[in-house]
């Protein structure tokens, strides 16, 4: 399965590794789940762990954003067409429509869903709860 995930999934995976988003870390890491970026997800995953408030070491989040980027499908994303609450969170469902994968995120009310096209936007829990289901399927 092709996944986006947004920022404050990633951080929230490193901050609290056994929740759902530490799970899809996870996930992503053992190549269970393929992971789709672009150029800029990865810079906002990188500017927002570095942030002071998190106190995370520099060198292993440059580490796990290096990690990210050599397991990830890399697309190219086109502007997103239709604007959204935060404009800068465009970039998450134009890197999902150019890879064909679904949007993981903790903030799904900034990707309300007359504005996200055919990109299907799921919380973690969710997420993993459809993992969960299809292994039993």
């Amino acid at each position: 399965m092709h996944v986006v995930l947004g920022t404050n999934v990633v951080v929230s995976g490193i901050l609290s590794p056994t929740g759902p988003p530490g799970r899809l870390l996870d996930l992503v890491m053992d190549e269970t789940l393929q992971l789709v970026v672009e150029s800029r997800i990865l810079q906002d995953y990188l500017e927002v762990l570095l942030r002071p408030r998190f106190a995370l070491p520099e060198a292993a989040d440059i580490r796990l954003v290096d990690n990210l980027e050599d397991l990830a499908i890399q697309v190219l994303a086109d502007p997103w067409p239709h604007p959204l609450p935060d404009p800068d969170d465009a970039v998450f469902l134009a890197t999902a429509k150019a890879g064909m994968a679904l949007l993981a995120a903790g903030n799904i009310a900034h990707f309300p869903p007359a504005l996200r096209g055919t990109i299907e936007v799921l919380k973690p829990r969710d997420l993993i709860n459809r993992l969960d289901r299809d292994e039993l399927a």
